[in-house]
């Protein structure tokens, strides 16, 4: 299939070794601050300042640390990258669009879903998990070395930092060579004849997921679509979903799965 090239997959967004540096970045910073605000106290770890503050400060220093701000300036060359290789693509079937008609909706795209990896996006996700992580720790009268393995048990072993990385990052960079897909769909419209879906299953795939992979054989036409919705209603679909925007509404919040326009 011409589009499988450009399905999306965690590995070309940021590899592991990447994220490993990243994990390894953060728990040194937790470690620093807590280091810095507590005392031994007979023969106890005790606070000097709040979670709050330890944990708000390791992820503000985390964030601009020079191996964070790389991986983010990497992540971005390459969606361009991706994008320019959907662009081809669609070039070879005759189908055209100009760099120009997409790229304010691709920054929009691309600035929300980073904003789930800065420095507040940061904090909501993890801050109530490191607090209660830390406090536990120093409460039960554990060391800093046991309290030092637990915070790398969850980040590193436990894989927090990661899967939210990699799903914020692949959620973003869907959403942004799916506006691709949606000006070819909607320039082109009226010979829109359906979608071929992109993307395997998953244990937690949805029903209407599961349907257009199992029954429709991941071609959606128009007249499947009443099906379609019928299932995806009772099952997540965005309100506005219809099957003219497909390729950025999807059958439903969070959907992994590309909607490659068929045009003939």
């Amino acid at each position: 299939m011409i589009f499988d090239d450009t399905l999306l997959r965690e590995k070309e967004l940021i590899d592991d070794k990447e994220v490993k540096k990243l994990e390894n970045s953060l728990v040194a910073l937790l470690i620093e601050n807590i280091s810095e605000n507590i005392n031994m106290v007979n023969r106890k770890l005790e606070f000097s300042n709040t979670t709050d503050s330890i944990v708000k400060k390791s992820l503000k220093k985390f964030y601009n640390t020079k191996v964070y701000r790389e991986s983010l300036t990497k992540y971005l060359t390459k969606i361009e990258d991706i994008s320019q290789l959907k662009r081809a693509a669609y070039q070879k079937k005759g189908l055209f669009i100009q760099s120009s008609e997409i790229n304010p909706l691709q920054k929009l795209a691309i600035d929300e879903h980073l904003s789930y990896l800065n420095e507040n996006g940061l904090n909501a996700r993890f801050n109530q998990m490191l607090r209660k992580i830390i406090y536990s720790n120093i409460y039960a009268g554990r060391s800093q070395n046991q309290l030092e393995a637990e915070l790398k048990n969850v980040i590193s072993q436990k894989e927090a930092l990661s899967k939210y990385i990699k799903q914020t990052l692949m959620q973003g960079a869907d959403a942004y060579t799916s506006i691709i897909d949606q000006k070819i769909t909607d320039k082109y419209i009226d010979n829109l004849t359906g979608y071929t879906m992109v993307g395997s299953l998953i244990e937690s795939s949805s029903p209407q997921c599961r349907y257009c992979v199992e029954k429709l054989k991941r071609n959606i036409k128009k007249e499947d679509w009443k099906a379609v919705k019928e299932i995806a209603s009772q099952n997540g679909l965005m309100e506005e979903a219809e099957f003219k925007n497909l390729p950025t509404h999807k059958l439903h919040y969070g959907c992994r799965h590309q909607f490659t326009p068929i045009i003939e």
